[in-house]
């Protein structure tokens, strides 16, 4: 092999070895690319499952002082029953269909799915409706257990929870309105961690 040959050779694999160093390294910023933003969004996943499960709670407990003069004493329990089914939820003792099933048994009572499935619904629409059919049923289910509260009044309470969120929607009120009635009709206020915390009555 010629000495130009030869340096030739030396010359492409050299470049050869750049640019496989430099693909290479596109790859592993290409995978930290991805990692970043795959964990950037389960951040901002939690954080739309956390605000959408207090919002939640918050209009419901409106609802129940609303439409049945629920105080401290009956939204504490309400609270705490429906913290245990979470609990049991997440550990898998007992499944959402489960305890629809549960309610449409012994409460006579249909919870009604939104099929998102077939509407053009943003990933966060879908993971705000989705935390919402669940935490409902769960809170259903709870007031079922705890007041045995039968389909009649389940869905005066969906109904009231119903007219407040299309308030909401049109801008008439804010979650923050019905937390501050709360706090002082009920004395009860909520914290970011989906818990609530009593306030001395004046």
């Amino acid at each position: 092999m010629s000495r130009f040959r030869r340096k030739s050779n030396r010359k492409n694999l050299k470049h050869f070895k750049k640019v496989v160093n430099y693909s290479a390294g596109l790859g592993q910023k290409s995978r930290n690319e991805v990692l970043h933003e795959y964990y950037k969004q389960n951040v901002n996943d939690t954080r739309l499952w956390q605000d959408t499960i207090i919002d939640m709670l918050i209009i419901f407990c409106y609802a129940l002082n609303k439409e049945y003069g629920f105080g401290k004493t009956r939204v504490n329990r309400f609270y705490e029953k429906t913290a245990s089914i979470s609990q049991c939820v997440r550990l898998n003792y007992v499944t959402f269909a489960e305890l629809e099933k549960i309610l449409q048994e012994e409460a006579k009572y249909t919870y009604d799915h939104v099929d998102y499935s077939k509407e053009n619904y943003s990933r966060e629409n879908r993971i705000r409706l989705k935390t919402i059919e669940e935490v409902s049923v769960i809170m259903y289910f709870a007031m079922f257990e705890v007041y045995n509260f039968q389909a009649k009044r389940l869905k005066k309470i969906g109904a009231c929870m119903a007219a407040e969120t299309s308030a909401m929607a049109k801008g008439k009120i804010t979650v923050a309105d019905l937390e501050k009635v709360l706090d002082k009709k009920a004395h009860i206020t909520f914290d970011k961690d989906f818990s609530h915390k009593e306030e001395a009555t004046a």
